[in-house]
């Protein structure tokens, strides 16, 4: 049925040894039916395709109240235009969609990431879509001792929402990452751009979060710097967001016992490598804070063209305790 959401879906098929790889952000909350309408893609779309590849038939309503049947079970099932993929992506414009049939592939194998050289990563495949059940723990047992996870909160919260409804969503999205165990590091609520300062619903956020739980706050909108907010998070133990971002550079201030910052690249827009002087004086910030007893989690996130690794092993180095000189 294409009311069955996408999420229900993989579960299902899971359970017969299959797998449904149209994958878009929105997965546990969008329906079959929707990502037919759109030709939803996804995370995996560049690899796998998108809907219209898994799309084998469908059963359709049209204007004047007639069904017909599209498509069959095979790949192909006609010489010229196939009317199947016609409706794929025609957004309800040319009928309902009340059937559809749906192609399955084997299973994948669980994906594997090799974590070498520092001592935490900052998780970004979280704000997208939450990660399956299992999944954090896999990551947890392929972690070298004292390795931190941080991880950034689903968007659903902060960009649909907008901070609405936390209850709900942290009663979802905590317990999966629990998962992590002791390498689970700190968490990023990272707000849009369009979203102006609003204390209470963020005093609402901060009071609902579970206990224990260190949070580090990304505004995109410079209205947030405001005095009062940042009494707001001091209050909570929760860290400003110390990010270069292009849409609104945070001043480098401190809210809570330890320190969160988050670099773009040197025009706040994910590209090129910072200076060494600009490191140097991170460094300096850095070496300043860990002194008067904070932890400090730096991440780069200028990734085009591998800069960030780059600049955190450059920051790592100077960072690096200085060996002693011989007498």
């Amino acid at each position: 049925a294409t009311g069955l959401l996408n999420a229900e879906v993989k579960k299902a098929v899971a359970e017969h040894g299959l797998w449904y790889p149209p994958d878009p952000s929105s997965y546990e909350i969008c329906s079959i039916g929707g990502n037919i309408a759109t030709n939803a893609g996804g995370l995996c779309c560049v690899k796998y395709g998108v809907t219209t590849d898994y799309v084998l038939g469908l059963q359709v309503v049209l204007a004047d109240g007639t069904a017909v049947r599209l498509g069959g079970p095979r790949l192909k099932d006609v010489a010229g235009l196939s009317l199947t993929k016609l409706f794929v992506g025609s957004e309800g414009t040319l009928g309902v969609i009340t059937e559809v049939t749906l192609r399955l592939l084997p299973p994948q194998p669980p994906a594997c990431t090799v974590v070498a050289t520092f001592d935490t990563v900052e998780i970004n495949f979280s704000f997208y879509r939450l990660p399956p059940e299992g999944a954090p723990a896999q990551w947890r047992a392929r972690a070298p001792k004292g390795f931190l996870y941080a991880w950034k909160y689903p968007r659903w919260l902060t960009h649909y929402y907008r901070l609405n409804n936390a209850a709900e969503s942290y009663a979802r999205v905590f317990p999966r990452m629990a998962e992590l165990g002791e390498t689970h590091g700190p968490v990023l609520f990272q707000l849009p751009p369009n979203m102006a300062m609003d204390r209470e619903r963020l005093a609402q956020a901060l009071t609902l979060l579970p206990k224990g739980v260190r949070t580090a706050w990304e505004f995109r909108h410079p209205s947030w710097y405001d005095a009062a907010i940042l009494a707001l998070l001091r209050e909570h133990d929760a860290s400003l967001c110390i990010s270069d971002h292009a849409d609104a550079p945070a001043p480098w201030e401190t809210t809570a016992r330890w320190v969160y910052v988050r670099g773009h690249g040197p025009t706040g827009r994910y590209a090129g490598r910072y200076t060494p002087a600009t490191l140097r004086a991170w460094a300096r910030r850095i070496t300043a804070w860990k002194r008067e007893g904070r932890d400090v989690f730096c991440y780069f996130d200028n990734d085009i063209e591998a800069a960030a690794p780059q600049d955190a092993l450059a920051l790592k180095r100077l960072l690096a305790p200085k060996p002693e000189k011989k007498r």
